[in-house]
Formats: structure tokens, sequence, C-alpha cells
């Protein structure tokens, strides 16, 4: 889901015969304003480390930003070393003031935008954001507080902030919280938000927050011995209220896809996103999935319809990294099949998407970060 930005205002009527759109945005930025015709522009006010390599900005944003979701994503675009770099970050914490988003960035070894806000957003900092997206806040407005159902939230890693907007926004609302959070993290310096959640749970003393470490755990009291990565034991010892209940998740593909197996047979509200794509894999001739070190993908031809050019790709790379392999630049944002930036037209051929392991036949928009060609294949590129 995708929220509209806000109508055009009186300024944008009584101006337009005087000055484009283009015109209008350049010179509010040679001012120095973050004002924009339709574009959303924010300024960095406030930076606060959340754990040892996880930091939250506070951004103020123009008036063109319509209101993100708890749980929701937008992609932040900026200029770094002469290129326009976009990636996808969660609303963290949700603000109480208009104007105003926070979004926590866990800085990554080879991440360019997360190393470049991590070292070079400073307070006065000017990015560009796009409207909010994604289903899973959704569907939480709509679930849990009108079931009445136990409330089980799973978050892994990043997975954390999206998860977190959803809790603290539940909060506010009623009837009361019951259930609980599992949090898996690799050390228990990387565990985010710990003051926000400390005090849910003393506003709902029927929710319960399990802070898990995957790698060693050091002497400091986590409120939770738990130990160990995602399984069927741990989820039985601590969440034994898991039957029917309503349950969202978010974290990388691998975690994603262990929880909804592991979740099938006991609940049927299972909501969740997942941050980074699944694994590459092709299919057997009998259909089923295999990974990369098991089989070869075929190599198959995409034309591009607008440039005119023919590629020879694999049937093992989405069609992202197929096009960027050969030094084809597509708009794309979170490359997880979220945020709908790279939807394309695929004009004739085959492909499947990764993540709901449908075909796509013929003529459809594909989301080519999590789309694979299974044949030649078309693109409106």
């Amino acid at each position: 889901m995708t929220t509209q930005a806000p109508s055009s205002n009186w300024l944008h009527t009584l101006t337009r015969p005087l000055i484009s759109p283009r015109q209008f945005d350049f010179w509010a930025r040679e001012l120095g304003s973050i004002a924009a015709w339709q574009r959303v522009y924010a300024r960095v006010t406030h930076r606060h480390q959340e754990s040892a390599n996880t930091l939250t900005l506070t951004l103020n944003t123009n008036r063109n930003l319509a209101p993100v979701l708890p749980g929701q994503h937008i992609t932040v675009s900026a200029e770094i070393n002469g290129r326009r770099i976009s990636r996808c970050y969660s609303q963290s914490v949700p603000s109480q003031k208009k104007g105003q988003i926070c979004i926590t960035v866990r800085r990554e070894p080879q991440g360019l935008m997360s190393n470049w806000l991590h070292d070079h957003a400073t307070t006065g900092t000017v990015v560009e954001l796009s409207q909010g997206f994604g289903d899973l806040g959704q569907r939480a407005i709509t679930g849990s507080t009108q079931t009445g159902a136990h409330e089980i939230y799973l978050a892994a890693g990043s997975g954390i902030t999206a998860i977190a907007s959803l809790i603290i926004a539940r909060a506010q609302q009623t009837p009361p919280m019951t259930g609980a959070l599992l949090y898996w993290e690799k050390s228990e310096d990387r565990f985010c938000f710990t003051n926000h959640l400390n005090e849910v749970m003393q506003l709902h003393p029927d929710f319960r927050i399990h802070r898990i470490c995957t790698g060693k755990l050091n002497a400091i009291d986590l409120q939770s011995p738990a130990r160990g990565r995602i399984s069927e034991d741990l989820l039985s010892h601590l969440t034994p209220d898991l039957d029917n209940a309503e349950v969202f998740a978010c974290g990388g593909y691998g975690f994603i896809d262990t929880a909804r197996s592991l979740i099938a047979p006991r609940s049927a509200m299972f909501h969740a996103e997942a941050f980074t794509p699944p694994e590459k894999h092709v299919s057997t001739p009998h259909g089923q999935a295999t990974s990369n070190s098991s089989a070869q993908g075929k190599r198959v031809a995409l034309t591009l319809r607008k440039s005119g050019r023919q590629l020879d790709i694999s049937t093992e790379d989405n069609l992202l990294d197929a096009l960027e392999a050969e030094g084809i630049t597509a708009a794309h944002g979170c490359r997880s099949g979220i945020c709908n930036t790279c939807s394309c037209q695929q004009l004739s051929g085959n492909s499947n998407n990764t993540v709901t392991g449908l075909d796509q036949s013929g003529h459809q928009h594909v989301r080519l970060c999590v789309s694979r060609a299974t044949g030649a294949i078309e693109l409106d590129l």
C-alpha cells in the first residue's frame, strides 16, 4: 500500500502560470528551504545512538509527505559521491509531531547509504523521501485490535524497526495487549528501543518481551535467558499462547520463511515482510526449488523494447541484478519486492515472482528485484 501525497495547495494554483515545478524546487533548495512542488524533502533535526551500530534520525519534512503508518517504509535518497543513491528504511518510533518522522539505520559494512547516514547526516542535512509504503502496518491496524486475539511479534535484526513501530503504536490503543515480542539479535549490544519496549510492558502487564541472542551472551541482564535461532521448541517455550494468535513478523527472508513454516500449523493469521530478497534458486523439471549450489540456471534472451538492446541473462539472476550487471540502471528502492519502485511492464515472455512463487506470463507489471526470467522475455525499458 502506498499512501497518496496531499493534494496541491493554493500556492500551486497561484504560481503555476509563473513557474514550473522543476524551477520551484530548484529555487527553494537554492534558498535553503525544503519546500517543494510535490517532492518530499526532509531535514535532519536530531541524532540518537540506539545501539552499538544503530542510529535513529529524526527528520522534519515538508508538507508533501502524507501520513506514514506504523510498520510502513519510506525510501531515502541522497547524492553520495556524485551518484543518487536510494535505500528503503522503516519508520521507527512513531512521532507525535506533525511533519516529523523517525528512521533507524543499522550500519552495514558495505552499506553505501547506511555508512553515509551514520557519518555525514548531521543536523541540517537534507534528504529526499518517498511516500510511505508497505502492507504490514495496514494489516496490524485492522488486525488484532478487532479480533481480540493474542498478538505475537517476531523480529530479527533490523526487522525490529518496523515491529517496534507497530508495538509502540498499538500500545496506545485498546483493548490491552496480550501476547509477546520475540526479538533476535547476534549480541546484546545490538538490541534497540529498550526503553520504549520496557514502557510497553509496564503499560500492558500481559504482554511479554523476550530478547534472544543468537551469538555469545555476555553478563548483562537482558530480562530473558533465551538463546538460539528461531525453532519450534523456542516458540513453544516462549509463546504457549501462539495457537490462533495474530502474528506479525519482520526480518531477513530466511527468518521469515522459517517463521512461516513454524507458525502455519498453529495459526492462520500470519503477516510478514522480509527486508532481504529470497536466496537464488532455479526450478527442476519437477517444479521443485533448488539452491544455487546444486543446480545451474539456463541462459535466456532479455529484450529491452525502448532501447532496442538484447541481453543474454541467467534464470538464476533476478531481473534487476541482470540489468545492473550489463551497466543498465533501473529505478529501485528496497530490492525486496516491497516498495514497487522497480515495477516494470513485462511485454511478453515468462518470469517467476520469487516471493510469491507465482508465474508471470505475458503482458503484466513485474517487480524487477524479485522476478526471474524463466524463458525469453521482453521488458518495456
